[in-house]
Formats: structure tokens, sequence, C-alpha cells
């Protein structure tokens, strides 16, 4: 029997989806997402509606070898919509594209198509519409011919009166000459899925995928198919994850999210905690990983997958487990990674912690889990070399949030004194002269959000793993 959360696997139906939008774009490796709430001990996985991910390749006219060596962005959403009440589909199904080919993307789910329009956000342009835009309108569609690089973007449906909004549908027009045709929207388990692997140069009549492809899930490979295909007979929710292919001279594709939904997905009835409170550490510190909110303490322990180990368990494995908590001493790059409690019989998970190990001398002092609406939070930069006996954060300190300057302190600290929704995102901050730390997720509970439980507009918050070495 395996975990879902060992599988780096968390879903939940979002609340609200993007329909007034705020873009910022940052060049980072990956973002782990945590999504859990604590009250007392009782233990929920919340619907976070403020944050979704979109990988895009830079837009270039560079030759094939630099094209394949564009830095990906992750483009960061907020959201300000009330009711999600219509289902973005996109013809062809999936979410990468050549340059030059033309694609449908449709509003579904409501008989009044004229109050509807499709919506995108760009690297250039936010909330531009598809009438007077970027695309040819057609009732509630909107036809792309002839996409380019510039067209990559996260795409949504939009009502006239700006409440009400569709799920979102993350659209890579690739800069190289391979991509992964994968599902757009969620699959169902149980289903069979084909993630084909396609090679196409500009002139080159039509893609092919008679080659042979290798395939990677969260950065892992998993294996190599020689008609250029691998097929998944009967997804479950352990398929769940970023996936990608590479040819075997003309570079890789993106990665695409494939998300299965059903099964009985419990709440937690644990909460894993890490003590000191942050997900950001100095190399060499001692960190303790406990496994709250349950009295049977053995029937649970702590594992973790790092960039060289998945589903590492405590025991015998990376610490030295104590009932249900694991002490780690001395951690070095190498143990970033996602952390979680598991039970014995791996049915049953925490939330996961996404551990990072900085490999520079900077690091963001944030909560791990998430914080209430109201509550006073401190942002502390800290900085440390080596030999440093202890950390300081006696210094002018730069911070920025989603990528966007937002203050210096001279102290080196920065006190939100009444956290509210808005101020939920990516937060890092900046030595003056000695570098600037990761990007670590500060996660705000509490507000009103109604949920539309639509099977088909089902949208997912992702853990992805986050490996800092500079």
């Amino acid at each position: 029997m395996v975990c879902t959360c060992s599988l780096l696997y968390l879903s939940s139906v979002l609340s609200s989806l993007p329909c007034q939008i705020l873009v910022v774009v940052n060049v980072v490796t990956a973002i782990v997402v945590p999504v859990v709430s604590v009250a007392v001990v009782t233990v929920v996985i919340i619907t976070l509606i403020n944050h979704t991910s979109l990988r895009i390749w830079a837009d270039t006219d560079v030759t094939e070898q630099e094209e394949a060596r564009q830095h990906r962005h992750i483009m960061e959403i907020t959201s300000l919509c009330l009711i999600l009440s219509a289902t973005l589909i996109i013809q062809p199904d999936r979410s990468q594209f050549f340059r030059y080919e033309n694609i449908s993307l449709s509003c579904a789910g409501s008989a009044d198509f004229n109050k509807w329009t499709v919506r995108r956000n760009t690297s250039t342009k936010t909330s531009q519409p598809c009438r007077g835009g970027f695309g040819d309108p057609q009732e509630s569609s909107c036809i792309l011919n002839d996409i380019y690089t510039i067209d990559s973007g996260l795409y949504w449906c939009e009502s006239e009166d700006g409440n009400e909004c569709s799920n979102t549908l993350n659209i890579i027009v690739a800069a190289g000459a391979v991509i992964l045709e994968s599902p757009a929207l969620p699959v169902t388990e149980g289903d069979e899925v084909t993630l084909r692997c396609s090679h196409k140069k500009r002139f080159d009549p039509q893609p092919t995928s008679d080659f042979s492809a290798t395939f990677f899930k969260d950065g892992v490979f998993i294996g190599t198919d020689a008609e250029g295909k691998m097929i998944l007979p009967s997804v479950k929710q352990s398929d769940e994850g970023f996936y990608k292919c590479k040819h075997p001279t003309e570079g890789e594709s993106a990665e695409s999210l494939l998300v299965v939904t059903g099964g009985n997905n419990m709440d937690p009835a644990v909460t894993l905690i890490v003590q000191p409170d942050r997900s950001q550490f100095f190399r060499y510190e001692n960190i303790s990983l406990s496994c709250a909110g349950s009295a049977d303490f053995n029937r649970w322990t702590v594992r973790r997958n790092t960039s060289t180990k998945t589903s590492q368990p405590c025991r015998g494995g990376f610490g030295d487990p104590q009932e249900s908590s694991c002490i780690k001493k001395d951690i070095y790059t190498i143990d970033s990674g996602l952390y979680w409690c598991e039970s014995e019989d791996g049915n049953e998970c925490s939330n996961t912690l996404n551990i990072i190990v900085a490999a520079g001398a900077v690091i963001l002092e944030s909560p791990a889990l998430p914080v209430t609406e109201g509550d006073e939070v401190t942002l502390r930069c800290s900085y440390k070399k080596r030999y440093d006996p202890q950390p300081t954060s006696d210094f002018s300190a730069t911070f920025f949030k989603d990528g966007v300057f937002i203050g210096t302190e001279a102290e080196g600290k920065m006190i939100l004194p009444s956290v509210k929704q808005s101020d939920e995102g990516f937060y890092k901050c900046k030595h003056p002269t000695d570098g600037e730390s990761a990007e670590s997720l500060l996660v705000v509970t509490g507000g009103n959000k109604m949920d539309p439980a639509r099977a088909m507009a089902e949208s997912v918050i992702y853990d992805h793993l986050v490996i800092i070495d500079n």
C-alpha cells in the first residue's frame, strides 16, 4: 500500500481562481506548496486559492542549442475570483505545443455562452482578453492561429462582471523541437493515459514520435520507450506528478503536470511539525521533525524525498527516530527535500514540509506551517558563514514578495503586524554583499472561501521538490 503523500501528492479543489490577477515572473528551479491548516489537533487540508504555477519557455529566436538552454519561469497567480462555474477546455487536449500550431480554447459548462470570455496572463500582458487581444473569439471560444512562444501563459474563462471564473490551463509553446503530449485537464483514477514525446523542427511537415524517448517524473528517470510514448494503463494517485521527455539528440521537453482525481482522499490524521519553525536552514544545523495530533505515536514514521532517495524513512535511513519524531543533526544540502509523516500501513499521511538547506550564507526565516489571518509574522533575513559561531541579522536586508521588491529593513527583519490573505506569497531576502536566500511560501489561512465542488473544474495545488545548491 502506498501513501499518496509519499508520492508528493496533495490536491485540493480551488475555492476561487484567477479573474483579476497579479503576475510576477521569477526565475526559480521548482516550488513546494504545503497546503495544510492546523486547528488544535484537527488537521484539515485547506483550499489554497492564491497560488498556482506555470512553466514557460523563454521567447527567443536563437539556435536550437541555445533554445534548449532557455530558462524556465514560474508565473505566480493571485486570485480575487469568487465563483468557479465553467471549465476551460483546450483542443488539442494537451498543454505543450510547437510554434505555429493552432489551438481552440472553449468555456464549457454554461448555457449562456455570451457571458464568458477567454483571458490570459503571459510574460508581457496580464488579464488580456481574446477579443481585441490575442485571438479570434467565437461565442465563448477563442481560436489562436500560428501560436508562438510569447503565447505561453495561463489561460482561463471569465464572466462579464469578473466575479466568475473557470479553472486555469497552463499552455506552453516550446522554443525547442521537443514537446510532451499529455492531458491538459485532470484525468480520473483508472483511466488509460498516453504520454507521447514529439519532435518537430520548424519546416518539418508533421511532428514525429518515431524515436527512442526517455521519460522522467518529478525529475527522476522512469523509462525509455522505442516508439516515443509511455502508456499508463490504469492511472492512480501515485502517477500524479511533473512529467517530461527527452529526445536522443535534440534536447528535452518542458515539464507538464499530470493531475489524477478520484479515490478516497482523507484529511491527514497528523501534522508534521519542524523545530525550529522554519523551512530554510544553514548547513550543519540540527532539526527535529515531529508527527503531532495522534496519541498512537508508534504507528507513525517520518519519511522524505530528496534529490537522491525517495520515501526514505528516518529509522535506518537519514535520522535518529524518537517515538514519532526524527532528529536530524548536521544537516547538509543533500538533506533538502520534502518531508512527511506516514502511518505503518502507508494509508495515512500528514502534510508535507519543504526543507531547504542553503548552499549559501543567507536564509529567510519564515513560518513553515500556515499562519492565520490576524497573526503577527516576522520574516528574518539571517546570514552565517560556515565557521561563524551564530547567524546574524544585524545588517540592512532587502525583502521581496513574488519576485517584487517590498522593502529594506535596517535590522534585517520585516514584521507583518496582522497578516491577511494578500500577504500570502513567496518571500525571499537579500544580503547587501553576500547574495540572497531561497524563496519560501508564506501560507495564510482564514477568510470566507466558497467551495464550488465542481469535479470538471478541479485545479490542483502541487508539491514539488526544491533543492537549492548554488
